[in-house]
Protein backbone atom coordinates (compact mmCIF):
# COMPACT_ATOMS: atom_id res chain seq x y z
CA UNK A 1 0.00 0.00 0.00
CA UNK A 2 1.52 3.29 -1.16
CA UNK A 3 -0.18 5.41 1.54
CA UNK A 4 1.48 3.44 4.31
CA UNK A 5 4.93 3.68 2.76
CA UNK A 6 6.03 7.03 4.35
CA UNK A 7 4.88 5.86 7.79
CA UNK A 8 6.76 2.57 7.39
CA UNK A 9 9.88 4.50 6.51
CA UNK A 10 9.61 6.38 9.82
CA UNK A 11 9.37 3.14 11.74
CA UNK A 12 12.28 1.65 9.84
CA UNK A 13 14.61 4.60 10.44
CA UNK A 14 17.72 3.81 12.30
CA UNK A 15 18.60 5.33 15.66
CA UNK A 16 20.60 8.10 14.01
CA UNK A 17 17.75 9.01 11.68
CA UNK A 18 15.26 9.07 14.54
CA UNK A 19 17.58 11.27 16.58
CA UNK A 20 17.93 13.70 13.67
CA UNK A 21 14.16 13.74 13.16
CA UNK A 22 13.56 14.37 16.89
CA UNK A 23 16.23 17.06 16.93
CA UNK A 24 14.60 18.78 13.92
CA UNK A 25 11.20 18.67 15.63
CA UNK A 26 12.65 20.25 18.78
CA UNK A 27 14.35 22.98 16.73
CA UNK A 28 11.09 23.73 14.88
CA UNK A 29 9.25 23.90 18.20
CA UNK A 30 11.91 26.25 19.61
CA UNK A 31 11.62 28.49 16.55
CA UNK A 32 7.84 28.59 16.94
CA UNK A 33 8.15 29.50 20.64
CA UNK A 34 10.76 32.18 19.85
CA UNK A 35 8.54 33.75 17.17
CA UNK A 36 5.54 33.69 19.52
CA UNK A 37 7.60 35.27 22.32
CA UNK A 38 8.91 37.92 19.93
CA UNK A 39 5.37 38.82 18.87
CA UNK A 40 4.25 39.11 22.49
CA UNK A 41 7.28 41.16 23.49
CA UNK A 42 6.76 43.47 20.51
CA UNK A 43 3.15 44.01 21.59
CA UNK A 44 4.33 44.62 25.16
CA UNK A 45 6.91 47.13 23.92
CA UNK A 46 4.22 49.03 22.00
CA UNK A 47 1.98 49.01 25.06
CA UNK A 48 4.84 50.26 27.25
CA UNK A 49 5.61 52.98 24.72
CA UNK A 50 1.96 54.06 24.74
CA UNK A 51 1.98 54.07 28.52
CA UNK A 52 5.09 56.26 28.74
CA UNK A 53 4.66 58.51 25.71
CA UNK A 54 0.88 58.90 25.82
CA UNK A 55 -0.81 58.19 29.15
CA UNK A 56 1.84 59.61 31.47
CA UNK A 57 2.22 62.71 29.29
CA UNK A 58 -1.54 63.36 29.37
CA UNK A 59 -1.60 62.99 33.14
CA UNK A 60 1.31 65.45 33.44
CA UNK A 61 -0.46 67.90 31.14
CA UNK A 62 -3.60 67.83 33.29
CA UNK A 63 -1.48 68.42 36.40
CA UNK A 64 0.18 71.39 34.69
CA UNK A 65 -3.22 72.88 33.82
CA UNK A 66 -4.27 72.57 37.46
CA UNK A 67 -1.03 74.19 38.59
CA UNK A 68 -1.67 77.15 36.29
CA UNK A 69 -5.25 77.44 37.55
CA UNK A 70 -3.94 77.66 41.09
CA UNK A 71 -1.45 80.31 39.97
CA UNK A 72 -4.34 82.31 38.50
CA UNK A 73 -6.31 82.04 41.73
CA UNK A 74 -3.34 83.34 43.74
CA UNK A 75 -2.79 86.19 41.27
CA UNK A 76 -6.50 87.13 41.43
CA UNK A 77 -6.27 87.20 45.21
CA UNK A 78 -3.14 89.36 45.01
CA UNK A 79 -4.89 91.85 42.71
CA UNK A 80 -7.62 92.21 45.30
CA UNK A 81 -5.21 92.60 48.21
CA UNK A 82 -3.48 95.72 46.87
CA UNK A 83 -4.31 99.12 45.49
CA UNK A 84 -0.85 99.44 43.90
CA UNK A 85 -1.44 99.60 40.12
CA UNK A 86 2.03 98.25 39.27
CA UNK A 87 1.49 95.15 41.42
CA UNK A 88 -1.98 94.68 39.92
CA UNK A 89 -0.45 94.80 36.41
CA UNK A 90 2.23 92.24 37.31
CA UNK A 91 -0.41 89.89 38.73
CA UNK A 92 -2.67 90.43 35.72
CA UNK A 93 0.24 89.50 33.44
CA UNK A 94 0.76 86.31 35.50
CA UNK A 95 -2.89 85.43 34.92
CA UNK A 96 -2.62 86.04 31.18
CA UNK A 97 0.59 83.99 30.93
CA UNK A 98 -0.98 81.13 32.88
CA UNK A 99 -3.96 81.18 30.54
CA UNK A 100 -1.66 81.07 27.52
CA UNK A 101 0.12 78.06 28.98
CA UNK A 102 -3.22 76.33 29.59
CA UNK A 103 -4.26 77.02 26.00
CA UNK A 104 -0.92 75.65 24.70
CA UNK A 105 -1.30 72.51 26.79
CA UNK A 106 -4.88 72.06 25.57
CA UNK A 107 -3.70 72.45 21.96
CA UNK A 108 -1.24 69.60 22.54
CA UNK A 109 -3.54 67.43 24.64
CA UNK A 110 -6.88 67.54 22.83
CA UNK A 111 -5.69 66.05 19.49
CA UNK A 112 -4.20 63.07 21.35
CA UNK A 113 -7.51 62.02 22.90
CA UNK A 114 -9.26 59.64 20.55
CA UNK A 115 -11.76 57.67 22.61
CA UNK A 116 -15.35 58.76 23.09
CA UNK A 117 -15.01 58.74 26.89
CA UNK A 118 -11.92 60.93 26.68
CA UNK A 119 -13.57 63.42 24.32
CA UNK A 120 -16.59 63.66 26.62
CA UNK A 121 -14.29 64.59 29.48
CA UNK A 122 -12.51 67.19 27.36
CA UNK A 123 -15.85 68.71 26.36
CA UNK A 124 -16.86 68.93 30.02
CA UNK A 125 -13.58 70.71 30.79
CA UNK A 126 -14.05 73.17 27.93
CA UNK A 127 -17.63 73.94 28.94
CA UNK A 128 -16.79 74.75 32.55
CA UNK A 129 -13.61 76.58 31.47
CA UNK A 130 -15.61 79.06 29.39
CA UNK A 131 -17.94 79.80 32.30
CA UNK A 132 -15.01 80.07 34.72
CA UNK A 133 -13.10 82.51 32.49
CA UNK A 134 -16.15 84.72 32.07
CA UNK A 135 -16.67 85.06 35.83
CA UNK A 136 -12.95 85.32 36.58
CA UNK A 137 -12.59 88.15 34.04
CA UNK A 138 -15.40 90.07 35.74
CA UNK A 139 -13.69 89.68 39.12
CA UNK A 140 -10.29 90.68 37.69
CA UNK A 141 -11.80 93.74 36.03
CA UNK A 142 -13.37 94.85 39.31
CA UNK A 143 -10.02 94.33 41.05
CA UNK A 144 -8.12 96.26 38.39
CA UNK A 145 -10.56 99.16 38.88
CA UNK A 146 -9.91 99.03 42.67
CA UNK A 147 -13.44 97.85 43.44
CA UNK A 148 -11.69 95.33 45.67
CA UNK A 149 -14.49 94.73 48.18
CA UNK A 150 -17.01 93.73 45.52
CA UNK A 151 -14.38 91.71 43.66
CA UNK A 152 -13.34 89.92 46.87
CA UNK A 153 -16.96 89.08 47.63
CA UNK A 154 -17.38 87.64 44.13
CA UNK A 155 -14.08 85.72 44.40
CA UNK A 156 -15.07 84.20 47.74
CA UNK A 157 -18.72 83.62 46.80
CA UNK A 158 -20.13 80.12 46.94
CA UNK A 159 -21.06 80.44 43.27
CA UNK A 160 -17.51 81.15 42.09
CA UNK A 161 -15.95 78.60 44.43
CA UNK A 162 -18.41 75.97 43.19
CA UNK A 163 -17.53 76.87 39.60
CA UNK A 164 -13.83 76.62 40.37
CA UNK A 165 -14.50 73.26 42.02
CA UNK A 166 -16.33 72.00 38.94
CA UNK A 167 -13.39 73.06 36.76
CA UNK A 168 -10.97 71.09 38.95
CA UNK A 169 -13.37 68.13 39.12
CA UNK A 170 -13.59 68.03 35.31
CA UNK A 171 -9.78 68.02 35.11
CA UNK A 172 -9.59 65.33 37.80
CA UNK A 173 -12.08 63.23 35.85
CA UNK A 174 -9.75 63.21 32.84
CA UNK A 175 -6.73 62.49 35.05
CA UNK A 176 -8.48 59.62 36.87
CA UNK A 177 -9.64 58.19 33.56
CA UNK A 178 -6.03 58.25 32.34
CA UNK A 179 -5.02 56.51 35.59
CA UNK A 180 -7.50 53.73 34.86
CA UNK A 181 -6.13 53.29 31.34
CA UNK A 182 -2.58 53.20 32.76
CA UNK A 183 -3.56 50.52 35.27
CA UNK A 184 -5.24 48.44 32.56
CA UNK A 185 -2.16 48.67 30.34
CA UNK A 186 0.11 47.83 33.27
CA UNK A 187 -1.97 44.74 34.04
CA UNK A 188 -1.72 43.68 30.39
CA UNK A 189 2.05 44.16 30.47
CA UNK A 190 2.33 42.04 33.59
CA UNK A 191 0.19 39.33 32.00
CA UNK A 192 2.40 39.30 28.89
CA UNK A 193 5.54 39.15 31.02
CA UNK A 194 4.18 36.22 33.03
CA UNK A 195 3.04 34.32 29.93
CA UNK A 196 6.19 34.90 27.89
Amino acid sequence: NKKELPMRRLFHLGVGGRLWLGFAAVILLMIFIAVLADLRLTAAAHSMQDLVENRVVKKDQVAEVKENLNLQARAMRNILLTRNVAIKEVEHDRILNARLLIDEIAAQLIPTIHSEQGRERVQAIQAVKAEYLEQADEIIELGMQNVNGTAANRLMSDEFRELQGRYFAALDSLAYWQDERMQEESAQLIAVAVQT
